[in-house]
């Protein structure tokens, strides 16, 4: 009977500081976010964090209006990273890579954007990655609210900064004079 009770012991010790291990392993290395692409369809709400890409925000009012703010972390670093945690603790706090894939092969395909719809690509550095495709009549209650959280995000943030969003007259323009920038150097 003694032999039993400090096998069990040591078992259990075992097992706790494996997961004890695994929890600061965990804390050491945090995943960074490295693609985020969110689109609410049709042309309701975008959210683009793409490698080499500005980050995009826009916000359509109908099918013709949209407002933009679009800027690369080069030129705006604190609104660039303030945005960028933001994305990632909604990811997280929403725990969107925990939820099964939805209509994955469909999600940013054309013909499913033009349905009122919900698209989702994730993906983090260690290669854990999200990719759905969420059509309104059917979709997880975590998906609605991350959804509700984008929104909110994309506002305040608006409201943070108006004298850098532009009309998509504006935006053309603007990356015109980049592309015209990078040529001359």
């Amino acid at each position: 009977m003694l032999l039993l009770t400090i096998f069990l012991t040591v078992l259990i010790l075992g097992i706790l500081a494996y997961q004890l291990s695994k929890r600061k392993r965990n804390l050491k290395h945090k995943d960074k976010l490295v693609q985020f692409e969110f689109q609410i369809f049709p042309h309701d709400l975008k959210i683009s964090l793409l490698p080499r890409q500005p980050m995009q925000l826009i916000k359509c009012f109908d099918s013709k209006e949209e407002i933009i703010l679009s800027f690369y972390k080069y030129e705006s670093p604190v609104l660039y990273q303030k945005v960028y945690d933001s994305i990632d603790n909604l990811i997280k706090k929403h725990n969107l890579i925990s939820i099964p894939k939805y209509n994955a092969e469909k999600c940013f395909i054309k013909e499913f954007t033009n349905r009122n719809s919900t698209h989702i690509k994730i993906l983090y550095d260690n290669g854990r990655c999200f990719e759905s495709a969420f059509f309104r009549t059917c979709m997880p209650i975590k998906v609605q609210h991350f959804i509700e959280s984008c929104k909110t995000l994309v506002q305040k943030t608006f409201d943070e900064v108006p004298h850098l969003i532009r009309t998509k007259e504006e935006e053309e323009t603007k990356l015109l004079e980049r592309v015209l920038v990078k040529t001359s150097n």
